[in-house]
């Protein structure tokens, strides 16, 4: 039995024509010259590809049923329902003009193509961009400062409870931290103006993976090493000095005006060395060296001009009860030991 194709002209009657073997009686495709504007044609190809053309504004466009079974469209196509698809959509450019809901996982480029992605705000120059050629993101609003906000979506904060972090690691092979800005609660929040809160500043030693309190803020004031870790100095620097202010944390000591870390001895504590200063060679707790070589004398620089601490177990005894006066504070100049005699009131 012949094949058949039913075709359309304008508004005129539906009729039924009849192909012979490959052959249409239209020819295939059909010719622009054939078809007056609003035609619509179905014809078949050679190789039995079904197809339907119609004519519009001059030119001839092709909805058709390929050989192996898949369907094309030249134009667009409008849907009024919904449209379920089970397999995998290949689009090139995709325009939602209305509310989306994906259930799935999304992902953008594959490994070393990665794509930018925009995402706008309701005020004119305002966005959030990831720079895949710049591996960059980017917060920007022409009409205040950009901002970031980390929400803690809980009914109840507790003192001591995360707010948020922002972490930072290394390796893509493991989840190691080496640094983080935390910031925490500091009270119970009951909201309004009640809202105690802190930031924290983490970091790892070399030795560990182990974050370590450095920095806090709070409403109390901005403190360094607040968990009392022996191991985290403190260094302020200036225009001429590494250490213009250094704080061992391990030895208890303050220095000031060094070019760098002060050797301190770490059998005594509380010492306060002064330009350059380093421990007599008696020396005890709780002492002042400024510009200090040694208490044995044997100092010959120039920069060592003055050593001032004191005795451990000065005499108390009142002064007209003893023969020689033993208030004294041994005071170094230039090498040489001068001893200044106190009366004790």
């Amino acid at each position: 039995m012949a094949d058949r194709i039913s075709r359309v002209l304008g508004n005129s009657k539906e009729t039924s024509s009849q192909f012979v073997g490959t052959k249409s009686v239209i020819g295939y495709p059909p010719s622009p010259n054939s078809m007056k504007d609003g035609d619509i044609v179905f014809a078949q190809s050679s190789n039995k590809q079904l197809a339907l053309f119609k004519k519009y504004r001059g030119g001839v466009h092709k909805s058709y049923l390929s050989s192996d079974g898949n369907q094309y469209v030249d134009r667009d196509i409008t849907i009024k329902r919904n449209v379920n698809v089970s397999g995998t959509s290949n689009l090139n450019i995709v325009d939602i003009d209305g509310s989306t809901q994906i259930d799935g996982s999304v992902t953008v480029g594959v490994d070393d193509t990665g794509y930018d992605v925009k995402f706008f705000g309701a005020t004119a120059g305002a966005y959030s961009l990831w720079d895949a050629s710049e591996d960059r993101y980017t917060l920007s609003n022409p009409t205040g400062a950009p901002t970031l906000r980390l929400l803690r979506n809980d009914s109840s904060v507790n003192t001591n409870d995360s707010l948020g972090k922002i972490e930072f690691a290394g390796l893509d092979s493991a989840e190691d931290v080496g640094c983080m800005i935390e910031g925490q609660s500091r009270g119970t929040w009951t909201g309004g103006s009640d809202i105690p809160s802190g930031l924290f500043i983490w970091v790892a030693d070399d030795n560990s993976t182990t974050l370590k309190e450095n920095v806090r803020f709070d409403w109390r004031g901005s403190r360094f090493n607040y968990p009392k870790h022996d191991d985290l100095d403190f260094s302020v620097g200036s225009d001429n000095k590494e250490r213009c202010l250094f704080v061992d944390a391990g030895d208890e000591c303050v220095a000031i005006g060094f070019d760098s870390a002060p050797t301190i001895d770490g059998s005594a504590v509380g010492q306060l060395i002064i330009n350059n200063g380093t421990k007599p060679s008696a020396h005890t707790d709780d002492q002042i060296y400024i510009g200090a070589e040694n208490s044995a004398g044997t100092g010959t620089d120039t920069l060592s001009t003055l050593s001032l601490f004191l005795e451990e177990g000065i005499d108390a005894t009142a002064l007209d009860a003893v023969g020689t006066l033993s208030h004294r504070i041994p005071i170094w100049l230039n090498g040489t030991c001068y001893w200044l005699y106190l009366d004790p009131v």
